[in-house]
């Protein structure tokens, strides 16, 4: 027919000779079809059999009841009917000497079967043939997107079934085999799986209401259930709706995973990361106390020995009465002492638990002001302005350079006021730590680090910002900016 290379199977001759003389009237010179004919009712099933062999079946047969000696046309469309159930078929007769009823009971499916009586114009039956063979072109094609989707379905990963309004399983894929362990003939027209093996099996009938007009929203849901061979699995599954052209819920489909080895690998990993956490604060206890092991020996260890020689030295000179060296011995022991003092109380704060996260950037900084610059006779002042936020790394990195910058201050500035003042925008964020001390050589300044700046490097080139250090003999100003965008990372030394 038109456009198609659907056939068009007429079984008559009286037809023949009138679709013949019809092809050459311009009414119907757009109309293009196939058709082959057959003298009486075997050639014709004959005709449809070799088409099936060659996979290019009809989509209509015209069979007149009344045939030429051998099988009739009952006949011949009931052998027709049996080895091509998807052919229209069309029984034409001018006497009816069989009711309707009985020649549908013969040929069966009645969706598939039409009554044609003579005589007909050639407009109608080629408008009939038409129709016909685009109605069975639907139908095939329908069927090749169901079996498309059929084979989608049997071959996902997921298992997925399908449940009618009963509440009763209409289809089951080759995953929800696999995964459950029950085969389709084992649970089709049964009530859904998760009623007999779920461990909830309140999980269920809780999920789907078919009445519920929101019900076209899919519902998640994590479930344990045992399989038919006893093994506890965990399902992930989901529930999506078929509805029909009035939107009405006609069919609920289930789809679910076996994340079981999953969520096993899951706990597995947590496991291991809670070991990893506990073996790490075991080693950072132990990196820190040879920290503190080291800070002892190289700090407050050298000024305990430099104040008990002073000691022994200051006990002879006021022995053999030299006041004056004396009293030079008793400066440096005083020295000494207050340098000890200095250390200890840095080394105490160290210990100390973070009170960043309880007090905030403000309230930290604040409270190291107050518990080691105040005590060491240096006064502290913190200014903060602006209305941006910091992120958690920001707040870290900021309060760990002012940290160091006010350790560098106390130790090797001999300074008596410290500023810090920081800015926090949109943009980012600006850092200023400054002191009146002596200052320091910038020799005494290179790439590995140097008082305490190796370190603020490293923690300003981690968030891509940079940073200067200006150093005279009134004083030392660090100033830190850190971006919002990212750019290379600098640092500057004067």
């Amino acid at each position: 027919l038109e456009n198609a290379p659907d056939q068009l199977g007429i079984y008559t001759t009286r037809m023949d000779r009138l679709l013949s003389a019809d092809k050459t009237d311009k009414k119907f010179e757009d109309v293009r079809f196939e058709a082959h004919f057959a003298g009486q009712g075997q050639e014709g099933f004959e005709l449809v059999q070799q088409a099936l062999a060659e996979e290019n079946p009809f989509a209509v047969a015209f069979v007149d009841i009344r045939m030429p000696p051998g099988w009739d046309g009952i006949e011949t469309a009931v052998r027709i009917r049996k080895i091509d159930p998807e052919i229209e078929i069309v029984m034409v007769t001018a006497y009816l000497d069989r009711s309707l009823g009985e020649i549908i009971q013969s040929v069966g499916a009645p969706d598939k079967l039409l009554l044609l009586r003579k005589p007909f114009d050639p407009e109608e039956i080629t408008q009939l043939a038409l129709s016909l063979t685009e109605k069975w072109n639907l139908v095939q094609q329908e069927e090749m997107h169901w079996k498309e989707l059929e084979t989608i379905l049997m071959s996902t990963p997921a298992g997925i079934f399908t449940l009618g309004r009963d509440l009763l399983i209409t289809s089951w894929n080759k995953a929800a085999e696999r995964i459950t362990g029950y085969s389709a003939n084992e649970v089709i027209g049964k009530p859904c799986i998760y009623q007999r093996v779920a461990e909830d099996q309140k999980c269920h009938k809780c999920m789907i209401n078919f009445e519920d007009p929101t019900s076209r929203e899919i519902h998640e849901k994590e479930i344990t259930l045992t399989d038919k061979s006893g093994r506890r699995r965990i399902i992930s599954k989901s529930i999506n709706y078929i509805r029909d052209s009035k939107d009405r819920v006609v069919q609920a489909v289930e789809s679910f995973w076996d994340i079981t080895d999953l969520k096993d690998a899951y706990e597995q990993l947590a496991r291991e990361v809670k070991e990893r956490e506990r073996l790490a604060n075991k080693n950072a206890v132990m990196v820190e106390r040879g920290r503190l092991a080291r800070d002892l020996h190289d700090s407050v260890t050298q000024s305990l020995y430099s104040i008990t020689l002073f000691s022994e030295t200051a006990k002879q000179l006021a022995s053999s009465g030299k006041h004056d060296e004396l009293d030079n011995c008793l400066d440096e022991l005083i020295s000494s002492s207050q340098a000890a003092l200095k250390e200890m109380r840095l080394l105490v704060y160290d210990l100390r638990p973070s009170v960043l996260k309880n007090e905030g950037l403000a309230g930290a900084i604040q409270q190291r002001l107050d518990s080691v610059e105040s005590r060491s006779n240096i006064k502290g002042n913190l200014f903060i302005e602006g209305q941006g936020e910091l992120t958690e790394l920001e707040e870290e990195t900021i309060y760990r350079i002012v940290q160091e910058a006010l350790n560098n201050a106390l130790k090797h500035s001999v300074a008596t006021n410290v500023d810090v003042r920081i800015v926090i925008e949109d943009d980012g964020a600006q850092l200023e730590v400054a002191d009146n001390g002596i200052g320091f050589k910038l020799e005494d300044v290179s790439d590995k680090g140097g008082i305490g700046l190796k370190s603020i490097r490293e923690r300003v080139e981690h968030l891509n910002g940079s940073f200067s250090v200006e150093a005279t003999d009134e004083g030392t100003t660090i100033i830190v900016q850190i971006p919002r965008k990212t750019k290379p990372a600098t640092y500057v030394i004067e």
